[in-house]
């Protein structure tokens, strides 16, 4: 992440004068990490641009109110400390503890922030026994490391011909190449096939330590990947939206399982996700998604692989298999629909990879 905060300010300052800060939180639960994260931002701040917010932590929210009250303590806490010591001019973002279950109510955002309020007059009993020392290092650290990604993206740019002094060519050639590619050729961290990018960061964030052990712990249970059930399988694989914990954990399975992968990472079109099953010669595709639109993507989708006469390709689907259907305001359950579509929707991490060596056989 500093990596990119680092070439996204290079575009943004020194190639088209303006200013810029970044907002960041929910995706960090260890409280002090926020606080370094806020430091290493800051000091590559040249013109000391403002923040918006600091995004709660919406890692650790569940079912459980006490525990997300804890939850919500916690990263508030750190994140008031951190302005105290270093004022960016972020706002500090209080989650409802409800966030998790539902769409919380106005009275529910009214209390959590009562609960930051408390934060904020404790906060500067912790200041003199916090090792900012420490904190600066980590901090350095960061941007020392975020700067030599930046560097081997602008020389490979460079090296490519492309006019790294214009903005739009830099961010066009970026969004081709896409941020996975990037980050598997030119990371800084320890090369590991197995890594969610290729690579160990040098401090990873919580939501790729989560990512990563909840791998471990199903690969675990599945001793007979060691077999390489799906060698020599292609697979193509994506998420409909932002959200990409459940595609990177099918990832990894399958990668363990032996077989080919070509993720073409978030947000991903049904277009994309078409051409690359025909350029890959792929029988499988797995999408996972997240933001209520289950049932109109796997409708594109299921009309595209027709379109193209593509329906030997089995289509898993998985995530959050919901959407809001004509006449209702909530989310509903369509994994039912999706089924009469053709669509797998087993959702299932421990037998997905005999579903699809079945359907390779």
């Amino acid at each position: 992440m500093a990596g990119w905060a680092r070439l996204e300010r290079y575009i943004v300052e020194d190639l088209l004068g303006g200013g810029m800060n970044f907002c960041f939180g929910n995706l960090f639960s260890d409280p002090i990490l926020r606080i370094i994260f806020n430091k290493a931002m800051w000091n590559i701040n040249t013109h000391q641009t403002p923040g918006s917010m600091i995004y709660g932590n919406t890692i650790d929210f569940g079912t459980d109110i006490p525990r997300n009250y804890g939850a919500l303590s916690s990263f508030a806490l750190a994140d008031v400390i951190g302005q105290m010591k270093y004022p960016t001019g972020h706002a500090v973002c209080a989650i409802p503890v409800t966030e998790a279950i539902r769409v919380p109510s106005a009275e529910e955002i009214i209390e959590s922030h009562h609960t930051l309020d408390i934060m904020m007059e404790k906060a500067r009993y912790y200041m003199d026994y916090i090792d900012f020392g420490r904190v600066e290092a980590e901090a350095k650290l960061l941007n020392v490391s975020g700067n030599v990604f930046f560097e081997r993206v602008l020389n490979a740019l460079d090296d490519l011909g492309v006019d790294i002094t214009h903005a739009g060519q830099v961010m066009a050639v970026l969004k081709g190449i896409g941020a996975e590619q990037l980050e598997v050729h030119f990371g800084v961290g320890k090369k590991d096939a197995l890594a969610m990018r290729g690579r160990e960061p040098v401090r990873p964030t919580n939501i790729i330590q989560t990512i990563s052990a909840t791998g471990d712990q199903l690969i675990a249970r599945m001793p007979e990947l060691a077999e390489k059930p799906l060698e020599g399988v292609n697979v193509v694989i994506g998420a409909t939206d932002i959200h990409v914990f459940g595609k990177e954990v099918i990832k990894k399975i399958l990668r363990v399982a032996g077989a080919n992968i070509y993720d073409l990472g978030d947000a991903t079109p049904v277009e994309e996700f078409a051409d690359t099953l025909i350029e890959t010669e792929s029988k499988i595709l797995v999408v996972s998604t997240y933001n209520g639109m289950a049932y109109s993507f796997a409708d594109a989708m299921v009309k595209k692989l027709k379109e193209l006469h593509l329906e030997d390709v089995r289509f898993l689907m998985g995530g959050r298999l919901n959407e809001a259907m004509e006449g209702h305001d909530l989310p509903e359950d369509v994994s039912g629909l999706l089924a009469e579509m053709g669509v797998n929707v087993d959702n299932n991490a421990e037998t997905i990879v005999e579903t699809i060596r079945r359907y390779s056989v």
